[in-house]
Order: structure tokens, then sequence, then C-alpha cells
């Protein structure tokens, strides 16, 4: 009896610590398989939180979607060449050459792609707006009228373009960059008739003109997020037609009376990126 209570108990003894050995190696695996979940997820959450982090090294800095702001100076070149056979100028022409400088503040959207040969390839559209918007051309009477004048202005509002941009990438974090493509411009131009006359005549016309520009610059990774520029450009834009048919309320009239604007722009700015 007292052999068999032995054996019972060893028996006993044995499935108990079997059991605990099965349930502490069960624990451990359930405890590895939960932490490797959550450091999964925290580097999920860390990546999609940072998309950028540690990337000022890297050979994708230059890689993602940007967004910002602008100022500079906006130096406009405005070329008329009208005529009209009752303009006070005895050669019946008025042809005049102005300017339309000011300050340009603006916003920029793009996007880049480093290749691995380092090699940056992009595009970006902008928008910026003229504080100095308009000049004035007059052509003075050449005839005996003293302080007479044919009066025109020239207005150009706003700006905007679509551009490529193509650079390659210095020391990681230095950007020499080329760009080109279309600009398109709020313009006007006027006659406001002549000055000191009593039978004035007016004639406007306001459109939207399509252009070409061309430029480039330096930019310059500050930070994993932000990004500093400085960058020049040229754009030319399509010729303004107005026609002026009559003058002196009708009392002239010249069917083939018109006039030509051609306006071009220098650009110097700088620009800061937020990087997404």
């Amino acid at each position: 009896m007292t052999q068999i209570l032995n054996r019972n108990l060893i028996l006993t003894a044995s499935l108990m610590l079997i059991s605990a050995q099965t349930y502490a190696a069960d624990l451990n695996v359930g405890n590895n398989t939960k932490s490797t979940v959550k450091n999964s997820q925290a580097s999920l959450v860390s990546k999609k939180g940072s998309s950028r982090t540690g990337k000022k090294n890297s050979s994708e800095y230059w890689t993602g979607l940007y967004g910002g702001i602008n100022l500079g100076g906006n130096f406009i070149d405005a070329d008329l060449n009208s005529k009209q056979k009752d303009f006070y100028n005895k050669e019946e022409k008025c042809n005049k050459d102005g300017s339309i400088d000011g300050f340009t503040p603006g916003v920029q959207l793009g996007y880049l792609h480093q290749f691995d040969s380092n090699f940056v390839l992009g595009a970006e559209a902008d928008f910026t707006y003229n504080t100095q918007d308009r000049a004035n051309l007059n052509c003075p009477c050449t005839v005996d009228i003293a302080n007479q004048a044919d009066q025109f202005t020239a207005e150009n509002r706003l700006q905007g373009s679509l551009r490529g941009r193509f650079g390659y990438a210095l020391n990681k974090d230095l950007l020499p960059f080329i760009s080109a493509g279309v600009s398109f411009a709020d313009m006007g131009l006027k006659y406001n008739g002549q000055a000191g006359g009593v039978n004035q005549d007016f004639y406007s016309k306001n459109t939207s003109q399509a252009g070409w520009l061309v430029g480039g610059g330096l930019e310059w990774g500050a930070t994993d997020s932000i990004s500093v520029r400085g960058e020049y450009y040229y754009t030319a834009y399509n010729t303004i037609d107005m026609a002026i048919p009559n003058l002196q309320k009708s009392l002239t009239s010249d069917p083939n009376g018109n006039s030509h604007l051609n306006l071009s722009s220098n650009t110097v700015r700088v620009a800061i990126n937020y990087w997404f």
C-alpha cells in the first residue's frame, strides 16, 4: 500500500512539474510575440510620423513633396507700339518703353525625385502678386500743342507658372538647378485719351496672357524638413493687341488704328520650403 501511494505521489509531482514547464514556455512565447508586435507598430508609427527623419545625410534627401513661400523683386519691361492717324504725334505713332518694378510675394508647391546618380528631377507650380502693377506710358505732343499727350497704361497684376526642375545634388544637401516652363499673367492695356482734350476716348483690354520662362538657382537643405533657395527667372509674354478705331468721339475714324504691348520680366527672389 505504501509503495502504491509513493508511486502516485511521484507521478503527480512529475505531472505538475511538466505542466509548470509547459506553461512557462507558453508564457515566454506569448510575451515575445507581444513585444514583436509592439515594436513593429512603433516602427510603423515612427515612419508615418516623420517621413524625412534621418534623411539629412541620405541619398534620398531631395525626394518628396514640398510647399512654401517666396519673396523677391520683379522688374518688368513694357514695350508699347501704337498708331492712329489722330494721335498728337505728327508721325501718327506712339512708341514708348517703360517699366513696372516692385516686390512680389508668392507661394509655391512642388515635387522632386532624387535618383541614385544624385540627379534630381521634378516639377513646381507657383503664384506671385505684384505690389506695383502698372506703368504710365505717355507720348507727348510733337506739334504746337503744349502739355498734351496720348496716354497709355500697362498693367501686370498677378503671375503664375508651371515649371520643370532639373538639378544635381552636391554634398547631399546642396542642390544647384535649372528650371523652365510656362507662365501666365493677368495683364491689361488701356488708352486713357489725350490729356487736356475736350472729347476724351477710352479703350482697354484685360486678358490672361501665356508666356515662357527660364531660370535657375541654388537650394540648401537646412534641416530634415526645411530648405532655403535663391533663384532667378526671365519671362516673356505674348503680345496684347488692342484696336483704337476712333478718336475725338468718333470725329476721327481710323479702322487700322491699333496698339501692341509686349511685356517681359526679370525676377530675383528667395524661397523657403517645408518638406512633407
